[in-house]
């Protein structure tokens, strides 16, 4: 951050060198301003030394802009200038303000929380004093450079006594830098930034913030940024913390979410089968989003009652161990959802393919016998149906159950051979 009292040096400098003599095209227009105008404009004044005070408002750009607006007002109210000279007159005061501003804001930041948020309460309670004494003075660039210097002279005080203000006790002894200049009080404020950046630190190294605190934080300061971001488009206030509590609760929501799978994760088998789902899930919404027909969308729904660990997660990979583990857990699986089915329910269990995991020559399908297992309170156990003809077996017999007619398919029904 540049030096404070660097502003009149270079700033002021640079804003009104050799741009203001041109602005007048010589003329030095006088400024015989009422009290009334002014009153009618801001809004008041004060009598006797003529001053007008600006309410305090370092939230941002405000500041700035009610300095510009006072100094707009006289501007516009002296004889001779014409449009274009008010517009760069009030360009340059708007300039000269933002730096006296942006000078208290930077200084704000370079202050640990607590600290900024003192010193910009202690900014708001001290108002801001114009002086209402250009009404008899010529306006040339010796001008413009006395309001220059006012407006930063004003907001040079108004930092130090708020500065000032501050309970720095904490830091007696730790610190040697006097504050009574505003080069003393930057650097004493840059000197509290590196203390407590390593007080920080050290902290962290003592207590390490664990990766979910730090993205907690990170999210609730993502959260205010886009609260003031709404604001300042034009959402109200009331809508803007609306939405950001709607926000909060579904990024607590989450939060616990992912805490509870952390705890309890799924199986290999049920985590397997959900990312399936999830991969044919969004599929299904890319081809919806390029136009897939209804035919297409069923063929990618159909894929979702595979079982794909005995195949992309052993079979393929030729590992006996994990497909004997898998076909383990299925078998609980089955245990379990067994005794669940309701009367009229049937259960047919196959594969579209076979893939021996102990097969080494290739990793490709070993072979097409399948198993086809059936049950359901309506059908005999243990009936063997041997070796069958095709998938058509499984069509027909399904057809038949559901009295369907089936002509057309080949393969032949096992109902009668099976029901009870």
């Amino acid at each position: 951050m540049p030096g404070i009292g660097t502003f009149l040096g270079g700033a002021v400098g640079s804003l009104f060198g050799g741009a203001v003599g041109s602005l007048f095209g010589g003329k030095k227009p006088k400024r015989p301003a009422t009290k009334e105008k002014l009153a009618l404009n801001l809004g008041g004044y004060a009598d006797g030394d003529m001053s007008y005070t600006l309410p305090g408002d370092w939230s941002g750009d405000a500041t700035a802009q009610k300095v510009t607006d006072y100094y707009a007002v006289l501007a516009h109210s002296w004889n001779g200038m014409g449009q274009e000279a008010e517009d760069q007159f009030v360009s340059t005061i708007a300039g000269a303000a933002q730096s006296a501003v942006e000078q208290a804001q930077s200084l704000q930041k370079l202050l640990p929380e607590s600290y900024s948020e003192a010193f910009q309460k202690e900014l708001q309670a001290r108002p801001i004093e114009l002086f209402y004494r250009y009404r008899d003075k010529d306006i040339d660039d010796d001008t413009l450079t006395e309001i220059a210097a006012e407006i930063q002279e004003e907001t040079n005080r108004v930092m130090l006594s708020a500065f000032q203000a501050l309970d720095f006790s904490e830091y007696a002894g730790k610190i040697d830098v006097d504050q009574s200049s505003l080069e003393g009080m930057t650097l004493f404020g840059n000197a509290v930034a590196v203390v407590d950046e390593t007080l920080s630190a050290i902290k962290e190294l003592q207590e390490p913030t664990s990766e979910w605190e730090t993205a907690a934080k990170s999210a609730v300061a993502q959260m205010k940024a886009w609260e003031e971001t709404m604001k300042s488009t034009g959402v109200t206030a009331e809508y803007a913390v609306q939405l950001m509590e709607d926000y909060r609760g579904a990024y607590i929501d989450n939060f616990i979410t992912t805490l509870d799978e952390s705890l309890h994760p799924l199986s290999a088998y049920a985590q397997a089968v959900n990312d399936a789902n999830d991969a044919v899930d969004q599929r299904k919404q890319a081809l919806e989003i390029m136009g897939a027909t209804e035919e297409q969308l069923a063929r990618v729904e159909s894929m979702r009652a595979e079982v794909v660990d005995f195949d992309m997660l052993y079979g393929h990979r030729r590992d006996v161990a994990g497909y004997a583990a898998a076909a383990t857990e299925f078998d609980r699986f089955v245990a379990d959802f067994i005794p669940g089915m309701r009367e009229g329910d049937l259960l047919m269990i196959t594969a579209d393919h076979g893939c021996d995991p102990s097969y080494t020559k290739t990793t490709d399908h070993t072979r097409e016998y399948v198993p086809y297992l059936i049950c359901g309170k309506g059908v005999k156990p243990g009936v063997d149906l041997g070796t069958r003809l095709c998938f058509g077996t499984i069509a027909q017999t399904i057809c038949e159950y559901l009295d369907v007619d089936a002509s057309s398919l080949d393969g032949k029904s096992v109902w009668n051979e099976i029901k009870a």
